[in-house]
């Protein structure tokens, strides 16, 4: 299997420079698509790495802001061609630091989903304890020296720079293993009034953990209609006016790939292996549009908050 990834990210990697050399208009014949791109934590190592992909993407395609993209959606905002939109998830510090060097310098204006646990803890060990166990599948071993979350400050200042708040649950947590109906809601709508306590900022988007169609299901997905009016997975493939708002796709970016291979990937070139997954996918948001679950409003009860009812003392 290492032999078979080795070549992928060889054969992706030869293609991705000669995209660079000559982009591909074939990717985007007629009409519009846009490429939501999903980044995590970045190193100092690979900020440069960062700088130069989405300077080649924004020269080349340009980026729209979140607005722009809900609007494409909704048939109000268009355009000919390939754009990009561009989220980051968890709410690591490293991204603060991208939309500072990198996001504001180019004008590109991004989503940023944060997990509100994680944006509460202020003490490092707390931080550590919490990306092992809830943020890396991989555990400990993905930590990095210097790796850190945001503050609700750095939230607060996004927001004042025109970058976009959006919900990514309050602990990270594998939505379909949750157990009662009562802890999703604390996870996935929860985490939006911990987002307008803090910062008075209204949250409309909503990131899954993980995000691959094995950590999605309907009653997942219902539960975030009832709170948000776009729901963004990590299935890869170009988004369209058609897209569903429940539905959206994105590519993940990693810079420990070479370059080139992160060029091919920000194209869509993996998108064919992911055909069925975004039916499956789209076929669950149609059918939370047709369960139309009542949105919830500013009288929702934390179950978090809430005291377990006991026998009343006389």
């Amino acid at each position: 299997m290492k032999i078979i990834h080795a070549v992928g990210v060889y054969v992706l990697s030869v293609y991705g420079r000669l995209i660079q050399l000559n982009p591909l208009r074939t990717l985007c014949p007629s009409g519009s698509k846009v490429i939501v791109l999903m980044l995590h934590d970045i190193s100092p190592a690979h900020m440069r790495d960062c700088c130069d992909l989405f300077s080649l993407l924004h020269r080349r395609y340009g980026f729209l802001t979140p607005d722009e993209f809900t609007r494409y959606l909704s048939g109000a905002y268009t355009f000919q061609g390939l754009r990009f939109l561009a989220t980051f998830d968890d709410g690591f510090h490293s991204q603060f630091l991208a939309a500072k060097q990198i996001l504001d310098e180019l004008g590109i204006r991004g989503l940023f989903f944060i997990t509100t646990g994680f944006i509460d803890l202020d003490n490092d060990d707390d931080r550590r304890a919490f990306m092992s166990q809830k943020l890396f599948r991989a555990g400990a071993a993905s930590i990095r020296e210097g790796m850190r979350n945001m503050s609700w400050d750095d939230v607060s200042r996004l927001a004042e720079q025109g970058h976009e708040i959006g919900s990514h649950t309050r602990n990270h947590a594998s939505l379909i293993k949750v157990s009662s109906k009562a802890l999703l809601e604390a996870e996935i709508i929860g985490s939006a009034y911990d987002i307008e306590k803090r910062s008075g900022l209204k949250v409309r988007s909503f990131a899954y953990p993980f995000g691959d169609i094995a950590s999605i299901n309907s009653d997942v997905l219902m539960t975030a209609k009832a709170q948000y009016d776009f729901v963004f997975s990590g299935v890869r493939g170009f988004n369209t006016s058609h897209t569903h708002p429940l539905a959206i796709r994105r590519d993940s970016v990693g810079f420990d790939y070479p370059p080139a291979y992160n060029n091919a990937v920000s194209y869509g070139l993996l998108s064919h292996l992911y055909t069925k997954d975004r039916a499956r996918l789209d076929i669950m948001a149609e059918g939370a549009c047709n369960g139309s679950p009542q949105k919830h409003g500013p009288n929702w009860r934390d179950p978090a908050q809430q005291r377990p009812r006991g026998r009343r003392e006389r």
